[in-house]
């Protein structure tokens, strides 16, 4: 079931590779190529590892199962090579969205044949066991789709590298990178043509993991340490205008001294002389002349109605050149608008989580939130507090006599007097039923006795239209209880001014009792 061998070795060396070379991408920050990079070296590590499980056991099911775990890497691993050459070479992050599609709708057949295979054939014919000497391998015939497969994967890989060889640029900096890109898949590629040729001695053994292995040692020594994925300190021109973001260069005044075109795009100069000119007299935005002068990293500028995020890298010149900051230009309108609205919209659920639906005051939960900060709050710095409750005299009999839309119609317009009396400090909430309650803060005894007998007036002679009918009145009993001392709590306060309320109802209704008197 298990076996040791050497022909293991190969395979961990390569994912051992891999892993120290994502670490190195993943190092060099968000730069053009470096997620297709990091796509390439997950293939090698999940081919590898397939690999090595596939030659830890003797068990024809657990090598197939192997073997099909390679197989997204397999099929992918070219397009991966072909990702990173272009998005490279065109100074972007990512494919887009179609053109990758297309690029990996053949690996995709080639992933899921091989996990149906078992229903067709089509590309394993006939796969065994291959007994040897200490080592028991696995030989494979195979389908008529691994040639598509095969054909279309070294299409791929010989574009990719012809198109890093070409375009990247014959300079002494580059030169090792240069022979790299070449390399790296050269060795993977002949180990692989002698792993499927019939001239292969020993073809049980597949010997591609080893062309892994040494293909992302070169590629680790070729293209990471140069630093090919870092942005040089002098951008080519070429590969400035062909980058998807605005790049302005400019001095530690903010005076430009160059722009590409998707940066004339952004702040919209069309094809104007502009080299001179200040970036603040284009764009606003707050910590601008920090992000030129390189004193910050990031800011955000306002150009017309869109939106950019400004990343700034300060250049390393020599001391007769003059000191400059290479701007990013990112359009980021629609994110903002996104987060806008995003706030936009928690600050209306919260509001709703704290109003009462029917009459737009806020609801207890809130109120009683307000009245333990105030009460705090008062504790703190010795102020006044107080709290007067309110309930409509014989609202049972409105909604009785006249149905509950009509009392709802009271409700409101009760609410609407309350907010009209109350000052802006206060907080008015309805209780629940026909009951309110109003928090009064820096206000003493004297003070809410004022507030509560305007309030009291002021619904006593409201009038609520009806449709048909004589419009409707209601009066109130209200209760007014101040925080007395210090100790006193919540509870103690809410307890003192209902019991004023209920002082307020037995004394004939239709008036205010203060807690205190």
């Amino acid at each position: 079931m298990l076996q040791i061998t050497y022909w293991s070795i190969p395979s961990l060396v390569a994912i051992v590779l891999a892993v120290a070379t994502l670490v190195r991408i993943r190092q060099s920050g968000p730069v053009p190529g470096a997620r297709a990079l990091t796509a390439l070296g997950g293939c090698v590590v999940l081919w590898s590892l397939g690999q090595l499980i596939g030659s830890l056991t003797t068990s024809l099911e657990l090598k197939i199962l192997a073997s099909k775990l390679q197989y997204p890497a397999i099929g992918l691993l070219p397009a991966t090579w072909l990702m990173f050459a272009t998005t490279y070479i065109r100074g972007r992050q990512a494919m887009a969205p179609l053109k990758l599609a297309l690029l990996v709708a053949v690996p995709c057949v080639t992933v899921l044949l091989a996990w149906t295979n078992e229903l067709h054939g089509m590309l394993w014919a006939a796969v065994t066991l291959r007994p040897t000497p200490g080592f028991v391998g696995l030989a494979i015939d195979y389908g008529p789709w691994f040639r598509v497969h095969m054909v279309y994967s070294y299409a791929l890989v010989l574009a990719a590298t012809l198109l890093l060889r070409l375009e990247l640029p014959d300079t002494p900096r580059t030169a090792r990178a240069r022979a790299a890109v070449v390399q790296a898949p050269l060795a993977i590629v002949l180990l692989n043509l002698l792993h499927l040729s019939p001239w292969n001695p020993v073809p049980f053994i597949d010997p591609t993991p080893l062309g892994l292995a040494i293909g992302t040692w070169i590629l680790n020594r070729g293209v990471l340490r140069t630093g090919l994925l870092e942005t040089p300190p002098q951008l080519h021109r070429q590969v400035v205008e062909q980058l998807g973001d605005g790049i302005a260069i400019v001095d530690r005044q903010g005076q430009i001294l160059d722009l590409n075109q998707a940066a004339r795009r952004c702040l919209m100069v069309g094809d104007a002389p502009i080299t001179g000119r200040s970036l603040v007299e284009l764009a606003t935005g707050n910590g601008l002349a920090e992000v030129c002068a390189g004193r910050a990293e990031s800011g955000e500028i306002t150009v017309g109605s869109r939106t950019y995020h400004v990343r700034g890298t300060v250049l390393e010149t020599g001391r007769t050149s003059t000191p400059c900051t290479v701007l990013v230009l990112r359009d980021i309108t629609e994110r903002r608008a996104a987060e806008d609205e995003l706030l936009r919209v928690k600050q209306e659920m919260e509001t709703l989580a704290h109003t009462d639906p029917l009459t737009g005051l806020s609801n207890r939960r809130y109120f009683m939130q307000r009245l333990h900060e105030e009460i705090e709050r008062a504790r703190r710095h010795g102020h006044p507090l107080s709290v007067a409750l309110l309930d409509l005299d014989h609202f049972k009999i409105i909604n009785d006599t006249f149905g509950h839309d009509a009392g709802d119609q009271v409700l409101r317009a009760v609410a609407r007097t309350i907010f009209g009396v109350k000052r802006s400090s206060d907080v008015a909430a309805r209780f629940g039923g026909e009951e309110f309650a109003l928090l009064l803060p820096e206000t003493d005894p004297a003070g809410a006795a004022r507030v509560a007998e305007r309030l009291r007036e002021a619904i006593e002679s409201l009038l609520v239209p009806r449709p048909a009918g004589a419009p409707l009145s209601v009066t109130t009993s209200i209760g007014v209880a101040t925080l007395h001392s210090p100790e006193a709590g919540l509870d103690n306060l809410l307890i003192r001014a209902d019991r004023a309320l209920y002082d307020a109802k037995r004394a004939g209704r239709n008036r205010v009792c203060d807690a205190a008197a």
